[in-house]
C-alpha cells in the first residue's frame, strides 16, 4: 500500500532511518603501524665485514608483518574481554578451536 492508496485517517508512512551498523572496533582508536625503515642511499663503496657498523639486522617483512598482526589482536582481543568479561586465554582458545573446526586439515 502506497502512501497514496492509505485512507487519510492513517498517517502518512515515513522511512526509517537505516540503523547503525558501524563496528564499535572499528571506532576505537588504532595506533599507527610502525614504519617501515628503509636503508639510506649512499654512494660510498660497500663496506667489508671488518669495517661494518655494529647495527642491528633488519627484521625480515613477515616479522614486520606478524607484529603489526600481533598488534592489531591485541586491540581485539582487549575489547572482547572488555566486552564480554571472558579471559584473555579464554578468547584464544575458542578462536583457535574454532579455526581448526572450519579448518581441519591446518
Amino acid at each position: 500500500m502506497t502512501n497514496e492508496d492509505r485512507p487519510q485517517s492513517l498517517p502518512a508512512r515515513r522511512a526509517q532511518p537505516a540503523p547503525d551498523r558501524r563496528d564499535p572496533i572499528d571506532s576505537k582508536p588504532r595506533p599507527a603501524p610502525a614504519p617501515a625503515v628503509a636503508a639510506p642511499a649512499t654512494s660510498a663503496p660497500a663496506r667489508t665485514g671488518a669495517t661494518a657498523p655494529r647495527s642491528r639486522p633488519r627484521k625480515a617483512p613477515t616479522e614486520v608483518l606478524h607484529a603489526d598482526i600481533e598488534a592489531e589482536l591485541s586491540y581485539y582481543v582487549e575489547d572482547l574481554r572488555v566486552a564480554t568479561g571472558r579471559t584473555k586465554r579464554d578468547i584464544v582458545e575458542s578462536a583457535l578451536r574454532e579455526y581448526r573446526d572450519r579448518n581441519p586439515l591446518a
